[in-house]
């Protein structure tokens, strides 16, 4: 066979494995994807393929397997619509009898019989010489919001596929100008913290936010994370989206603590004490450090938590007993602290998931420890929520879009991933060759085989606990950008998804919780990606950082109603770095801006300051006074009398912080994920000017 035909059997494969063969670049220019990378990517799609010249076998086989799929693995109905279902048939196989089940999650059933011949259907449709139609009957009836089964049998087969019928927009609260203020939990400083900040300080913040009338606190992922052996303290590269990050427990309310000794003790001591000073001392966080000092008090407590006389023995195995789950974290952590590695590098039978691992393969002592933390740490969150709801806000809480490589999740559920892939970006002008973000993509088909069983437990950990959620990088509910393992991240093409049936997890779980949902829109999205935020009711993200042109009658972009607005977010300068050129400097520092390239930035930043002072001068928030802090009050001023649903206000930027969170495309080059506060909770109201800037964006808001 020809080369040309190989090639064009190449992206018909890759088209029916849903690789998408083309994009355009940030220039406008057309990336096709090559050959390498197509078959680096189509056999951890389940493609029998590994040269060129299996092509043209495996696309037949494909057509055919696709041909012969009876019914689609996962159904959607939304709002009031009775389902719909499509049967895929051989042409001379559609007579006879059809039995439909379905169980609904409660558990309730209901079946409906048809006879194949009566049912609407498809002119026929021909696949490599076999005929096929397709047939369409209606179940009859709504369903409940949720997630159900269809089964049907036909010819002596059952198949089945998951049902969910979901509200077709996510819920929102009625009231629609919210205000809050966002914060990283690590960050946060008390008199008492012990190096990080912890749901302690993150409460005593909710309640400052809400005497001042807020109605949100935000702050970054919470997930569990490394801070011990493969130690990773980005709260993007969780250890699992399933289990929280015991740093953060409030020690004090621990139910254990009172009759703990050794626990009490530690805490009592001068060597305590004199490590906790010692670390809130520091600039910046020592996650680490913090977490050695946290765990020397913590490991005694679920010592005595399991103990055979504990009163809080029952509870502990109760929750075990019923989340069969946590059983497999706590192993697992187990494992990784008794080994020391990455389960990559283990034997075969533990590399292989939850089954392999015995009692003789972990140390029961850890195993009790993260057993423990976990189940204090989801009360305490749940507790927290509950705290935030009480005064009709909540917690704004961002679900990360990827897991650590290296972490339970990766290993507990390997075939939802793909197995020799990076997530990333496309080139840019910032990043030439590309970004690869190392974490694997979720399998597209194996997602949807097991009904996304994974993902909706992903979700529903976070929207339980969430008045709020972020969903990072929401283009990926549609699309990801996919890096084979040994290939530049210019290289890279893109996977799709099939995002109405995420969407229908999204809306689900949002009115279950009654969480709002706000997806990061952020830098180039397709145009259907923001159709569909639209249609299911996602907050897109309006940052004033990106809004700002030299243009003084339309200097400041006006933010859509339906969105978050800020100044600025995790990943971009502070407020006052941005405005004194000050984040020019790090990137001249770090190489990702040339000496010239600053220069030609500096000079047009001049005019864009002027213009913008000048449109807020023009719209009356903002004075003859033109500091940084007057700058600064004006533009959120400007935001807050805007119709935009949820303005959220960087607390670091308050204080005139030049310190970015985070600096994309770097790893140690910067202390990221490391800035805390620099002033405690406690002096919050000593901050010039913070009392006056919120109060006024209350005043605002209420208009």
């Amino acid at each position: 066979m020809r080369v040309a035909d190989l090639r064009q059997d190449l992206e018909a494969l890759a088209r029916l494995y849903d690789i998408q063969l083309s994009y355009f670049d940030i220039k406008g220019a057309t990336f096709v994807a090559s050959d390498g990378a197509l078959l680096a990517l189509l056999p951890q799609l389940g493609a029998p393929v590994r040269a060129l010249e299996d092509v043209p076998a495996a696309l037949v086989a494909r057509r055919l397997e696709l041909a012969h799929r009876v019914l689609e693995p996962v159904l959607v109905a939304w709002g009031d619509e009775a389902p719909q279902v499509t049967l895929q048939l051989p042409a001379d196989a559609v007579s006879g009898p059809l039995l439909a089940t379905v169980t609904l999650e409660g558990g309730e059933r209901f079946e409906l019989s048809q006879d194949l011949s009566t049912l609407a259907r498809d002119a026929a449709h021909e696949v490599e010489g076999q005929r096929f139609v397709r047939v369409h009957f209606g179940l009859g009836r709504n369903l409940p919001f949720g997630y159900h089964r269809l089964a049907v049998e036909l010819a002596g087969a059952r198949h089945e596929a998951a049902l969910f019928a979901a509200p077709e927009a996510a819920w929102l609260p009625e009231t629609p100008r919210h205000w809050g203020v966002f914060a990283p939990t690590y960050a946060l400083r008390s008199a008492t913290d012990l190096g990080v900040g912890g749901l302690a300080e993150l409460e005593r913040l909710i309640d400052f936010t809400a005497e001042l009338g807020g109605h949100v606190v935000g702050t970054l992922p919470l997930t569990s994370t490394f801070l011990r052996e493969l130690a990773s303290p980005s709260p993007y590269t969780p250890v699992s989206r399933l289990f929280w990050n015991e740093l953060y427990l409030d020690l004090e309310r621990l139910p254990e603590l009172a009759s703990c000794a050794p626990a009490r003790a530690r805490m009592e001591s001068a060597e305590f004490k004199a490590e906790a000073e010692a670390l809130r001392a520091r600039s910046n966080a020592d996650h680490v450090g913090a977490m050695a000092l946290v765990r020397s008090v913590l490991a005694p407590l679920a010592e005595h938590a399991f103990a055979a006389d504990s009163p809080h023995r029952a509870e502990l195995e109760a929750a075990l007993a019923s989340q069969p789950r946590l059983v497999e974290y706590a192993r697992f952590r187990a494992v990784v602290e008794q080994r020391g590695d990455s389960w990559h590098g283990w034997p075969e039978a533990l590399k292989a998931g939850p089954a392999g691992v015995t009692d003789a393969d972990l140390d029961e002592a850890a195993f009790r420890y993260h057993a423990y933390v976990q189940v204090r740490m989801a009360q305490q969150v749940e507790a927290l929520a509950a705290r935030a709801s009480a005064d009709g806000g909540g917690l704004y809480l961002d679900m990360p879009l990827g897991v650590h490589p290296d972490g339970f999740d990766a290993w507990a559920y390997r075939d939802q991933f793909l197995s020799a892939a990076s997530a990333g970006a496309p080139p840019d002008d910032l990043f030439a060759g590309g970004q690869d973000w190392g974490f694997r993509p979720l399998s597209p088909h194996a997602v949807r085989a097991s009904g996304y069983a994974y993902v909706i437990a992903c979700i529903k950990q976070q929207m339980a606990c969430a008045g709020a959620l972020r969903v990072d990088h929401v283009m990926g509910l549609h699309r990801l950008f996919c890096i084979p393992h040994g290939m530049p991240g210019s290289q890279g093409v893109y996977i799709q998804y099939r995002a109405e049936e995420l969407y229908a997890i999204l809306t689900i779980e949002s009115h279950r919780e009654r969480c709002f949902i706000i997806g990061e829109d952020l830098g180039t999205v397709p145009d259907e990606v923001r159709a569909a935020m639209d249609r299911h009711r996602l907050l897109r993200m309006y940052v004033m950082q990106f809004a700002l042109q030299p243009d003084r009658a339309r200097a400041v972009a006006e933010p859509p109603a339906q969105a978050v607005a800020s100044v600025n977010t995790h990943d971009t300068p502070t407020f006052a770095s941005f405005w004194e050129g000050k984040d020019i400097d790090t990137r001249v520092a770090l190489g990702h801006t040339s000496p010239q390239e600053a220069e030609a930035e500096r000079a047009g930043r001049g005019p864009l300051k002027e213009a913008v002072i000048g449109y807020l001068q023009d719209h009356h928030v903002l004075g003859e006074a033109t500091r940084t802090a007057d700058v600064l009050g004006g533009a959120l001023n400007l935001a807050a009398s805007s119709d935009v649903r949820l303005l959220l206000v960087n607390l670091e930027d308050l204080w005139g912080e030049t310190q970015a969170q985070n600096v994309p495309g770097t790893v140690t080059e910067h202390p990221n994920w490391q800035t805390r506060c620099q002033y405690p909770l406690e002096g919050l109201l000593e901050v010039p000017g913070l009392f006056g800037t919120l109060r006024e964006i209350h005043r605002r808001r209420q208009r």
